[in-house]
């Protein structure tokens, strides 16, 4: 299947990608009838698209690819990411104001951080930053 949807990409100037199980497919002549005939080989191959994971953006708009944001400007973290690191942020700031520390909550932001350095590097720095804090406390 991988093989046929790339040689239907590259004979339109599309470019193929596939990280796990998700695909990508861009390019300028990306169009409603590209994605209509890419669903029917996957339909074909006895395999489904994802119809909410499904999507057509339009150029210049930033694209939701496997959880990340991809933009004019490159790779970037997520919206969603972010609020769940700020919210996290948020619990773990009260917590330390009230001299409570909370592992699971500990590990879950160094673990959101870590996992967005990948994007953007200054979450390694973060995470560092939040590890050295935590054990200066205990």
């Amino acid at each position: 299947m991988f093989n046929l949807l790339y040689k239907v990409s590259l004979s339109q100037g599309i470019t193929f990608t596939v990280f796990v199980d998700d695909i990508v497919f861009s390019g300028s002549s990306l169009d409603a009838r590209f994605v209509y005939n890419i669903k029917r080989i996957i339909y074909n191959q006895g395999h489904t698209a994802h119809p909410r994971k499904t999507k057509l953006y339009k150029a210049g708009r930033t694209k939701l690819v496997t959880g990340v944001a991809v933009d004019t400007n490159g790779l970037l973290v997520a919206n969603r990411h972010r609020k769940n690191i700020y919210q996290d942020m948020s619990q773990w700031k009260v917590s330390e104001q009230a001299d409570l520390q909370f592992d699971d909550l500990n590990k879950r932001i160094i673990g959101r951080m870590n996992a967005q350095s990948l994007v953007d590097y200054r979450f390694k720095d973060k995470a560092r930053t939040l590890r050295l804090s935590i054990k200066k406390k205990n």
